[in-house]
């Protein structure tokens, strides 16, 4: 019998199978290396393990896997933000979930108070300097009384009474909310509006045609009944206007007009066109020529007569200048006015 020889065939069979077995074991286990012919030598430089065999190092690397596995299921459960918990563009991870935020951001805003409500959304973010604007005019004197604006309560009136007469002469005050200069000394105001004229015999108003109001070297009074005759005239602030109505927008359209002179190397007369005729106590002159030798003017002031109170208008001339042209295309005139008097 050869024993000899089949021993040396089991010698061989064994290493073969232990050879494979160590191959598997290098597969899993990358710090185990194999030796052909003298067994196993272990590696632990890298994988931080003590195993000193085969199967210690198996149980070490099942342990890791074990322990990394719990690890993950740990971060997996981890976190409860919603989207609508973060700012609209940034993401987070929620139980193994990418959540991504949808929470809106609101820069720097200044807001002005008006009549109506202004509101910020909720939900927003409010990611710069939000303004709300103050005024130093919100003050109870600026209010009416009664009335409250954003919790200020007014004190201004406008049932006060005093006049021009009742303040003393240089001093002002307010009145419904107008500035009064006072004349005192018992004087009184007297205020109309829209009273028709009473017109000078030989002018005759015809709507739409020019028709002089003081011709060269004329005065003329256009007058209005005061119902009273006042002693003194301290003030005079007077207006006359026409019913005249333009077809078209245009300057040329309104009630009064004015000569200012003949255009440059023309025959031609120019005018201003004006809507209306004031006066006061002082004259007001208006010049068309500036040669103080031969000249042309108008003016116009506020004067009383008894119980008449007067526009007094004059056409005025000098040298052979051929007077100035002052006129209206209305049928109806009117005065309106202020007159402080005692």
């Amino acid at each position: 019998m050869d024993y000899g020889g089949n021993m040396k065939k089991r010698v061989i069979s064994i290493r073969n199978i232990f050879d494979g077995v160590m191959i598997f074991v290098l597969f899993i286990i990358t710090a185990v290396y194999a030796l052909p012919l003298n067994g196993v030598i272990y590696d632990n430089s890298n994988s931080g393990s003590s195993a000193t065999n085969v199967s210690e190092a198996i149980d070490d690397l099942y342990s890791k896997l074990t322990t990394k596995d719990n690890e993950i299921n740990r971060l997996k459960g981890l976190g409860n933000v919603a989207s609508n918990q973060m700012l609209k563009g940034y993401t987070a991870l929620v139980k193994g979930s990418v959540v991504t935020g949808t929470i809106p951001s609101k820069g720097a805003t200044t807001y002005t108070p008006g009549t109506q409500n202004q509101t910020i959304a909720s939900g927003n973010y409010l990611s710069g300097t939000q303004t709300i604007k103050g005024d130093a005019n919100l003050v109870a004197g600026n209010i009416a009384k009664g009335k409250s604006i954003f919790g200020v309560t007014g004190s201004y009136t406008s049932d006060a009474n005093a006049t021009a007469a009742d303040i003393a002469v240089g001093k002002t005050a307010y009145v419904n909310g107008n500035k009064i200069t006072g004349t005192g000394g018992g004087a009184k105001v007297y205020t109309f509006k829209d009273v028709p004229v009473t017109m000078p015999s030989g002018i005759t108003l015809k709507y739409g045609s020019w028709v002089s109001l003081a011709k060269k070297d004329e005065t003329n009074y256009y007058s209005v009944d005061l119902g009273f005759t006042p002693a003194e005239v301290i003030a005079c602030d007077i207006q006359m206007n026409g019913n005249y109505s333009a077809t078209s927008d245009s300057k040329s359209g309104e009630s009064f007009r004015v000569a200012r002179g003949y255009v440059i190397n023309s025959s031609t007369q120019s005018y201003f066109y004006i809507p209306s005729i004031k006066a006061s106590k002082d004259e007001f002159i208006w010049y068309n020529n500036d040669n103080m030798s031969n000249w042309s003017a108008y003016s116009f002031q506020c004067k009383t007569s008894g119980n008449k109170l007067r526009l007094v208008v004059r056409n005025i001339s000098d040298g052979t200048g051929g007077g100035i042209s002052v006129g209206t295309r209305a049928d109806q005139l009117t005065l309106s006015g202020t007159l402080v008097y005692r």
